[in-house]
């Protein structure tokens, strides 16, 4: 059931984004994120989701993470030690790929 849920919503948000997205791909910026993005928009976009597999692997392979999409990085990080302890080096790293 789980597996269905998180099937519709990346089905969803895929739709969304071609829906929106810019007619041609040189016209679209590259997004800012920060740790004060949610964790959707981080998982969603390719370079930053590296990041956070670089920076807290065993967090993101976890399937439970996908309930945490609508929070931002920060906030998720007063729940959990591992994420908290990474932040620093995660907003460096997403900085660096603006």
């Amino acid at each position: 059931m789980l597996r269905h849920v998180l099937s519709m919503s990346i089905l969803l948000a895929t739709a969304n984004e071609a829906v929106t997205a810019p007619a041609t791909a040189q016209t679209a910026a590259a997004p800012t994120f920060s740790v004060k993005s949610k964790l959707g928009e981080l998982m969603d976009d390719r370079r930053a989701m590296a990041v956070l597999q670089k920076h807290i692997p065993d967090v993101m392979a976890d399937p439970e993470i996908t309930k945490g999409r609508r929070y931002s990085l920060r906030f998720i990080s007063g729940f959990d030690k591992r994420i908290k302890a990474a932040l620093p080096a995660i907003e460096r790293d997403l900085a660096a790929n603006r």
